[in-house]
């Protein structure tokens, strides 16, 4: 339920932080500092819950506090360590139960709450403080996506590098230090982690397969295919912000877009239009390219990207537009579709 609750929250708190953008930058940061720690933790629990054979541990008290964060950020940042420890400690129980790809991916998934819990107990100036926070999801997305993406295809993600990538991402816990830097290199080593040079042979395999299966998986390749360029974006930036902008519009924003049509319906139990609609993802990494040259045609296309991502997902009150139907198609293997896989 706490999961469910939370990516609801952090959808509207996220559409509110777009929607304050270009009048009111101050409550623009907070409510989106707010969303990019409630949206992946949201997903997370599920995540995690989900491997947890059984162990339920989402603990709504302890979250609830959370959905105050787009109020009063600074003042419930530090309570940001409770969840956080909980559910890294829980993630790292989890593992034990499980070999191959989902320990480690749970493994992986606690060191980006330990980075989450660091964060917790710092204090900063709001843009040092969202730099820093990018830590968090950076991290998380290395654990889930490198279980997720060559599992999809077939294939195991190589986790030495996997573990570094996350290892690096924390860098960014040192800004404004020089060394933060580092953190963004960190998306260079994931993408040879989770074998992004493998994407041509990967589209052999998508070319195989038809229907609602094919528009699934051919959204989840191309997406990835995207995040190659969205990697770089943050290393050609001249300043951090422009840097933290690059990184949320376009490496962040495509994994949560890739993911979304197929997870997001599924956690908030909604119907699911299944059109798998590419435009989105284009959208959103040319956002990210010209944010540094035009920051209000960047907002134009996020803006553009996200209500494209909503309308192409979410089933419309009655169905009267909606359409879709059938089974669901392919897309990324989740945790119960290869668990047998992975059992003792």
């Amino acid at each position: 339920m706490i999961a469910k609750v939370l990516v609801a929250y952090s959808l509207a708190t996220f559409t509110v932080a777009l929607t304050l953008a270009p009048v009111f930058p101050k409550l623009h940061i907070d409510f989106m500092r707010a969303a990019v720690v409630t949206f992946p933790h949201g997903v997370a629990l599920a995540y995690v819950a989900s491997l947890s054979k059984g162990e339920r541990r989402e603990l709504l008290p302890l979250n609830a506090p959370l959905l105050a964060l787009p109020f009063w950020y600074d003042g419930l940042k530090h309570y940001l360590a409770a969840p956080a420890l909980h559910v890294a400690l829980w993630a790292l129980s989890s593992s034990s139960k499980w070999k191959g790809a989902f320990r480690r991916s749970l493994q992986a998934v606690a060191i980006s709450y330990f980075a989450l819990t660091i964060y917790s107990i710092t204090s900063a100036d709001p843009v040092t403080d969202a730099v820093r926070l990018l830590a968090y999801p950076f991290a998380l997305i290395y654990a889930v996506s490198c279980q997720s993406f060559p599992k999809t295809f077939g294939e195991e993600a190589n986790w030495p590098l996997a573990f570094a990538s996350s290892a690096l991402s924390l860098a960014l816990l040192a800004y404004p230090h020089p060394s933060y830097a580092l953190g963004f290199f960190s998306p260079l080593v994931y993408l040879v982690a989770a074998k992004f040079y493998n994407l041509p042979k990967y589209y052999k395999k998508v070319k195989g397969l038809e229907g609602v299966a094919r528009r699934a998986q051919e959204y989840f390749w191309w997406g990835h295919a995207l995040v190659i360029p969205s990697s770089f974006l943050p290393l050609l930036a001249k300043e951090p912000l422009t840097s933290l902008h690059a990184s949320l519009l376009g490496f962040v924003a495509l994994h949560i877009f890739i993911h979304f049509p197929m997870m997001v319906p599924i956690i908030l139990k909604v119907p699911n239009r299944r059109r798998y609609c590419k435009l989105p993802l284009p959208l959103a990494l040319l956002s990210a390219t010209v944010w540094p040259h035009q920051r209000h045609l960047a907002y134009a296309l996020f803006l553009l990207a996200y209500s494209t991502l909503l309308l192409s997902t979410f089933e419309l009150p009655g169905g009267g537009l909606a359409g879709g139907g059938g089974a669901e198609g392919g897309g990324a293997k989740g945790p119960r579709g290869a668990q047998k896989e992975e059992r003792r």
